[in-house]
């Protein structure tokens, strides 16, 4: 069990944002979900205090996952923020972190690589936790 916070999931295809939710809460962390990038910053500005990580798709209608980081960086330099992407080039890597990301997970999202992701940024409270069941 993570000890207090949460994980906003930016997503804006349902089965990908379902699959993410239900790992992430299957790992005891609560989640927020936005289907938009102008919907991830609402969410981020009400919920602040809570969320401690943001996985955020980079190809959201509205609004971008890059502008989307860029907006909330403004808000909080600190909260950690992981792009969810197809695409793997270079040049996407280096977009992200010139938006502000932390680092990039590589669509479809291995289960391993998600997990340890997750637990990089929200340890959880004891080592039992870091079952290998998912």
């Amino acid at each position: 069990m993570i000890e207090s916070g949460a994980v906003l999931i930016a997503e804006d295809e349902v089965i990908n944002r379902m699959f993410l939710v239900k790992i992430v809460q299957k790992l005891g962390i609560s989640t927020f979900e936005a289907r938009t990038g102008v919907e991830a910053i609402e969410k981020f500005s009400e919920n602040q205090g809570t969320i401690r990580l943001i996985l955020m798709d980079l190809s959201m209608p509205e609004m971008d996952g890059l502008e989307a980081t860029q907006a909330i960086r403004e808000k909080n330099p600190q909260v950690p923020i992981v792009a969810l992407t197809a695409h793997s080039s270079d040049e996407d890597r280096k977009s992200c972190m010139r938006a502000g990301m932390n680092e990039m997970l590589i669509k479809p999202v291995q289960l391993p690589q998600l997990r340890e992701t997750i637990y990089r940024y929200l340890p959880p409270v004891n080592s039992s936790t870091l079952s290998t069941t998912l």
